[in-house]
């Protein structure tokens, strides 16, 4: 019980960009005795994802999102299997710029998300918009915008706010992208609005910074320093 306790206490200071709170819960609960997978897979994967993208250490973060994924799969816990494909499918890019392990990671948890008998879309909104991640440096720009499209109507479907954010974020960076500016703007301003009316402030800060490219690129350069800043 106290590993559980501290698993989620270290995934809710993970979402409020506490990583320092979080990493010591999330330790302490995987040094805990007989935790059990499900408390396991929970916390690797979290204290997996801070590893790499905030301590940006990924030979750190690689056994435990193999001891997360081992201990979902394990369990035959599509959410759990899902999610951890989710934030894994990141080591390869970082690691070696392998898009496309990446991308089949990034569909594995698209058809595992599809695949669940009782639904998961907001695993499945965020495996699209990764998927788009990992093919926009190497294929085509326009099937990252319809994976962001379709990303966005399920989260306005599920009404999660932040889905919405980080699906509109996707959506105009891809517009960008195509050098499309005034429908991009809109996108970003959508996400910037959502990301602080949830106080998500690592998502603000990126949302905001691409809004800022935007502006650049169109010439607003007082916005933009603005944004930038």
């Amino acid at each position: 019980r106290e590993a559980g306790i501290l698993s989620g206490i270290g995934e809710a200071r993970y979402w409020l960009g506490e990583f320092d709170q979080a990493e010591a819960a999330l330790t302490r609960a995987l040094a805990t005795p007989d935790l059990g997978s499900r408390v396991e897979s929970h916390a690797a994967r979290f204290l997996a994802d801070i590893t790499l993208n905030v301590k940006g250490d990924p030979g750190t973060a690689e056994p435990l999102f193999e001891k997360a994924l081992s201990a979902a799969r394990q369990l035959d816990d599509p959410w759990g299997t899902a999610r951890t494909l989710l934030m894994a499918g990141w080591l390869p890019i970082w690691k070696d710029s392998d898009y496309d392990l990446a991308r089949s990671m990034f569909e594995e948890a698209l058809g595992i998300a599809r695949e669940n008998p009782v639904k998961d879309p907001w695993a499945e909104a965020r495996a699209l918009t990764s998927l788009a991640s990992a093919i926009s440096p190497v294929g085509d720009e326009g099937e990252c915008l319809r994976l962001g499209e379709e990303a966005l109507a399920l989260g306005n479907e599920m009404g999660d706010p932040f889905t919405v954010a980080v699906a509109h974020q996707y959506v105009g960076n891809s517009l960008r992208r195509m050098a499309r500016l005034d429908e991009a703007l809109p996108h970003l301003n959508d996400a910037v609005k959502g990301f602080r009316e949830m106080d998500a402030r690592w998502e603000i800060a990126s949302a905001v910074g691409d809004r800022g490219t935007v502006h650049r690129l169109s010439g607003r350069l007082d916005h933009a320093e603005t944004d930038l800043r």
